[in-house]
This record gives C-alpha cells, structure tokens and sequence, in this order.
C-alpha cells in the first residue's frame, strides 16, 4: 500500500502548507491618543515644588514640578511664540533646572508603539541664534535627549515598549540653564499608541487546487500499485 502512504504523506504535507499560510502575521492598527495637555487650562504664572500646598500640582493642567521652578507663559504674559493666543510651560524660572511629570500615569504594553509630540523653543532668542538647552523626555523607563534651540521645531519621539510598564509618568527635565530666565518652551503635548495586533492571513486562492492535486496523486499511485498486483 506505497501508494495510500505516498498520498496521505502528500495530503498531510497539504495539511501543513494549509495551517503555514493560514499562521499569524503581525498587522498594524490605527493609532490612540492616550494623552495630551495643551495647558489651555492652565493657569498662568510660576511654579515650584511648593506650590499649591507642596504638592507642586500646576493649576488647570496634567502636570507638576518636581523640580526647581517653571513658568506657565499665556497671554498678557510673554505670550508662547509657538503657540500664540494659547498657553505654553517655560522649564527656567530662576536658578534651578526644572521639571515637571505628568500627573497621570500611561499604562505601556509590551510591543505597542508610543508616539510623543509637542513643539519646542527656546524663546526669548532671535530665531537662528546659537544658544541651546539640553533637556530630557521621558516616558516610564525610556528617555530621550532633546536640545532646545531658538527655533519653533515640531517634535516627534517614538519607540517600541520592550516591556509592560503601568503608570509611566511622562517627564520633561532640563539639564543645562543659561540665565536663569530662558528655557525650553514646550506647547501642545500629546502621546499616541499604536498596538500591534495579531490577524489571520486569508488562505491562497491556490491552495484547495493544490490539495486536490496532491490527493490525486495518491490515488493514481494507490491504484498503479494495485494493478501491479493483480
């Protein structure tokens, strides 16, 4: 009986191919805003560590100092040159280099993709001129190192999470401090989640042909041997 065992080794190798094709693929989805601030809420003025009972909470917004000093700027109030009419966070306000966090935590899940964008200056210099600020952005465990320049630039950081973090603080920090007045101005602040999910591949418009061919051979050997012994 070679041939029945030929044929059902072909159906089964069928069989394989089949579940193969059909095996899962990793499809990209629409992205999520999981959050954002524009400190359009915010109300304008300075903040420290201090603030609002020690909580360093900025009023009207999803963030506080947990460093140093910064300036909520609006209207009537330097006015934000990236963000005009609005309201922008300036992360220098006297000596010390500040910080805030967001003071909602952001569940991270293991794959998904993290978009975090905002506009930046370092405002209170002529556009194009030399002087910078370094600083750093961070999301849970990821950072990144940004320099503030006295240019309205658009920026985009993203990454894969390697692992899943829950209640990651978004965090913006500053490293370096000219005068104590000028810092990075940070404006309309949001992150995005894109999760990467698992979808069936359809099967091949080929494959049912091909299972019937390969049974067919089978059965043509199957009989051939049946012939020969007769």
């Amino acid at each position: 009986m070679v041939g029945v065992k030929t044929g059902a080794r072909l159906l089964k190798a069928a069989g394989l191919a089949g579940t193969f094709l059909l095996g899962a693929t990793v499809a990209a989805q629409a992205s999520t805003i999981v959050f954002s601030e524009d400190f359009s809420g915010a109300t304008v003025g300075s903040y420290n560590t201090g603030s609002n009972g020690g909580t360093g909470d900025i009023t009207g917004a999803k963030f506080k100092v947990t460093d140093a000093d910064i300036d909520v700027l609006g209207p009537g109030n330097f006015n934000c040159v990236a963000n005009p009419g609005g309201n922008c966070v300036d992360l220098i306000c006297g000596g010390g280099k500040g910080t805030i966090a967001s003071t909602i935590g952001i569940d991270l899940h293991a794959g998904d993709t993290y978009a975090i964008s905002y506009t930046d200056i370092l405002q209170g210099f002529a556009p194009g001129a030399s002087p910078s600020i370094a600083y750093k952005v961070s999301l849970g465990s990821t950072v990144f190192d940004v320099a503030s320049i006295p240019t309205v630039t658009p920026v985009l950081l993203s990454f894969t999470a390697a692992s899943t973090e829950l209640g990651a603080l978004l965090t913006f920090s500053t490293v370096g401090n000219i005068d104590g007045v000028h810092g990075p101005v940070i404006s309309g602040i949001s992150i995005s989640e894109t999760a990467a999910t698992v979808a069936a591949t359809p099967i091949p418009a080929t494959l049912p042909f091909l299972v019937s061919a390969l049974g067919g051979l089978g059965l043509v050997g199957w009989r051939r041997k049946r012939a020969g012994q007769i």
